[in-house]
């Protein structure tokens, strides 16, 4: 199960037509699909920071382990909505992830 057409439904009734959509370290190409919109994939940590810090409402999917870049720099968000993801990888169950085996898939926005 993924949550990413559930995610892209609450974009398009929250979002204005000018918002900046994107996926921080999780590729949803579907994303592009039921928006309709231009996607940012971020990969870089500093990068995501960065754009989570410019004055453009941003929304972003990412999994719930990967929001220690932003609660490291104090950077304000919130959690719009979470899911669980039901794709677990035998390597991550061999080799933990830094940011632990959280299997939740988050929809958050830089907008108050």
């Amino acid at each position: 199960f993924h949550p990413v057409r559930r995610f892209a439904g609450i974009i398009l009734e929250e979002s204005a037509g000018t918002d900046r959509i994107g996926s921080y370290a999780y590729a949803c190409p579907s994303l592009c699909f039921y928006t309709r919109r231009p996607i940012m994939e971020i990969v870089d940590e500093k990068e995501f920071a960065a754009v989570f810090s410019q004055p453009h409402p941003f929304y972003c999917v990412l999994r719930e382990r990967n929001l220690e870049a932003l609660k490291q720099r104090g950077i304000p968000y919130r959690v719009i909505d979470d899911r669980p993801l039901a794709s677990l990888k035998v390597k991550d169950l061999i080799s933990p992830p830094p940011g632990g085996l959280s299997n939740r898939l988050l929809l958050i926005t830089d907008k108050p």
